[in-house]
C-alpha cells in the first residue's frame, strides 16, 4: 500500500487537511460509501446478479427485453399478457415469469442487504455525527443505509437542537406506512437528502399521484415491508440501468428523480464527492456537476493500487471535472 508521502507525490491529499476548507460542503455519495459499510455492495450490477439466479429460459427472456429496469420488465410482461388475452391467444407461463421476476428481485435484495438487526448501529451513529459538518446529501445508492443514518440524525436532533436533521421532501403522510413526495418544504432548519437513482424504500405513486416512501415503523422490518410490496406487484423506484443514457431515460420518467437531479445541478459551489467512480455510467452525474463552476473535493480509493495507477486515476478525474477547482483525497480518512 502506498505511503502518505507517495500519495502526496501523486497529488492525493488527506482528509484532515481539507476538513476546514470543505466544512459545510454538500455531499455526493456513490457506491463506495455503501461498500465501506457492507462489502456485498461491490456487485457490478443488481440485474446481472439477478440473471445468474434465473433458469436458462427465464434468463433468455429477461436479458432479451433490452432493459435492466425491473419495473419496465414487469410492465412489458403484463402488457404482453393483456394483448394476448384480447386476441384470445393466452400466453402460457407468463404469470410464472412475472412471479419469477418479483421473487428473484426479493432474493437478490436479501443477498445484497443486511437486515436491520445485522446492521452496526454504532457505526451508523458515528457516520451521522460525521455528517454534521456537511450540508445537503445527494446519493446514487439505493440501499437502506442512508435511510437509517438520516433517522438517527432525526433522533439526535430531537435531543440536541444543535443537530440539523434532514428532510427528503417525503413529508405528506398518506397512510400508516407511506409518506408522499412533495416538491417543496418551508422549514429552513433542515438539511436535505436526495436519492438521485431512487431507493428500495421509494415506490411509484398511484396513477397521476406522487412517489411514496416507506415510513420507519417500530413493529416492522423494512426489508419485509419491501418484500410484501414487491410480491403485490409494487416494485421500488430505483435506477438499475447500465448506461448514463438509460439512467437518464429512467430519471426523466419520474417526477421525484427529475426533481433530485435538478437539485444536484443547482447545488452549492462547494461539493465533496465520495465513493463515486465518475465513469461512463455516471456521465449524467458528471454533467450535472459541470453545470456550473464549483470547488470540488473528490475521494479516491487507494487499496493496493500502484502509484502509476493512482496518477492515471487522478488525471482522469481532473479531465472529467476540468472546469472546477478540484482536490483529490484518500477516501480512508472519511467515514
Amino acid at each position: 500500500m502506498l505511503t502518505e508521502k507517495q500519495l502526496r507525490e501523486t497529488d492525493v491529499r488527506q482528509w484532515p487537511e481539507l476538513r476546514k476548507e470543505f466544512e459545510g460542503a454538500e455531499l455526493v455519495l456513490g457506491n463506495g460509501f455503501s461498500i465501506k459499510l457492507a462489502a456485498q455492495f461491490s456487485y457490478s450490477s443488481l440485474f446481472e446478479k439477478f440473471l445468474t439466479r434465473c433458469d436458462p429460459a427465464a434468463r433468455k427472456l429477461f436479458a432479451g427485453l433490452d432493459t435492466t429496469n425491473f419495473e419496465e420488465i414487469q410492465r412489458l410482461l403484463l402488457d404482453a399478457k393483456r394483448v394476448a388475452e384480447l386476441l384470445d391467444s393466452p400466453l402460457a407461463g407468463i404469470d410464472g415469469h412475472v412471479n419469477s421476476l418479483r421473487e428473484g428481485l426479493i432474493n437478490v435484495i436479501h443477498d445484497s442487504h443486511p437486515r436491520a438487526a445485522e446492521i452496526d448501529k454504532d457505526r451508523l451513529q458515528e457516520i451521522s455525527k460525521d455528517l454534521d459538518v456537511f450540508g445537503d446529501i445527494f446519493t446514487t445508492n439505493y440501499d437502506l443505509f442512508l435511510y437509517h443514518i438520516i433517522m438517527i440524525c432525526k433522533d439526535r436532533g430531537e435531543k440536541d437542537p444543535g443537530v440539523r436533521p434532514y428532510n427528503d421532501y417525503f413529508w405528506n403522510r398518506v397512510s400508516g406506512k407511506f409518506l408522499e413526495f412533495m416538491g417543496f418544504q418551508n422549514y429552513k432548519h433542515y438539511k436535505h437528502a436526495y436519492f438521485l437513482h431512487g431507493a428500495l424504500f421509494i415506490f411509484p405513486g398511484p396513477p397521476l399521484g406522487r412517489e411514496l416512501k416507506l415510513r420507519r415503523g417500530d413493529d416492522w422490518e423494512l426489508l419485509d415491508a419491501i418484500d410484501d410490496l414487491i410480491r403485490a406487484g409494487d416494485l421500488p423506484l430505483f435506477v438499475t440501468e447500465g448506461t448514463a443514457r438509460q439512467k437518464m431515460r429512467a430519471i426523466t420518467q419520474s417526477a421525484y428523480l427529475r426533481f433530485a437531479m435538478d437539485k444536484l445541478g443547482k447545488a452549492r459551489e462547494s461539493l465533496l464527492i465520495y465513493g463515486c467512480a465518475l465513469g461512463d455510467p455516471d456521465r449524467h452525474v458528471v454533467n450535472a456537476l459541470n453545470s456550473q463552476r464549483r470547488s470540488l473535493a473528490v475521494s479516491i480509493y487507494v487499496g493496493e493500487k500502484t502509484q502509476e495507477a493512482i496518477e492515471a486515476e487522478v488525471k482522469a478525474i481532473r479531465g472529467k471535472l476540468g472546469r472546477h477547482d478540484v482536490v483529490v483525497f484518500d477516501s480512508r480518512g472519511l467515514f
